[in-house]
């Protein structure tokens, strides 16, 4: 009987020169995540969009970016690697009242239900250090929104605006821990 294998990955700090893989890989989630074509969030629309991130001059844009999120301790940023290939990431920033704000964390669709997502979460956590954090996720995003609520994040407040003009987007927050 053979036994299934875990897959092997390695949760590490972002690079420069990770910069195009995390972008394709956050690319590619986009696509697999967002799709509603009840709202105009189209397989087009998101290729299109999407498409855009990995010209030449919008992953330079990325690189100048990240370089600075990558040296500032007010955030936290990780990268997840099979081999080459990211597969994983996440961004923590503190936002100027000091309270966290949990900014992106994306999954490629093959690693998810692994537990990647938590072990993740679980170093953001340390980080984070008991205080205030929020996030928007998009309202349609039931598992994402089951995830967070897992890891102790409630149902806020609707967004104003629109993310991106299309996707409706709601807070959560989960309070400071004393």
């Amino acid at each position: 009987m053979e036994r299934e294998q875990k897959p092997r990955y390695e949760i590490r700090e972002a690079t420069i020169d990770d910069v195009e893989a995390i972008r394709t890989m956050h690319a590619q989630s986009w696509r697999d995540t967002y799709q509603n074509d009840e709202i105009g969030v189209t397989e087009e629309w998101l290729a299109t969009e999407t498409e855009s991130w990995l010209t030449p001059e919008r992953l330079e844009q990325s690189r100048e970016h990240l370089e600075k999120c990558f040296r500032d301790p007010t955030h936290f940023y990780r990268a997840v690697f099979q081999g080459n290939e990211a597969v994983g990431m996440l961004h923590v920033l503190t936002k100027d009242d000091g309270t966290k704000h949990l900014g992106a964390l994306y999954i490629s669709k093959d690693m998810q239900g692994t537990g990647l997502a938590q072990k993740l979460m679980t170093a953001a956590d340390e980080w984070i250090a008991g205080s205030e954090v929020d996030l928007e996720v998009a309202s349609y995003n039931e598992r994402a929104k089951a995830f967070y609520r897992k890891c102790g994040f409630e149902d806020a407040n609707m967004v104003d605006e629109l993310f991106k003009g299309k996707i409706p987007v709601m807070r959560m927050v989960r309070e400071a821990k004393s």
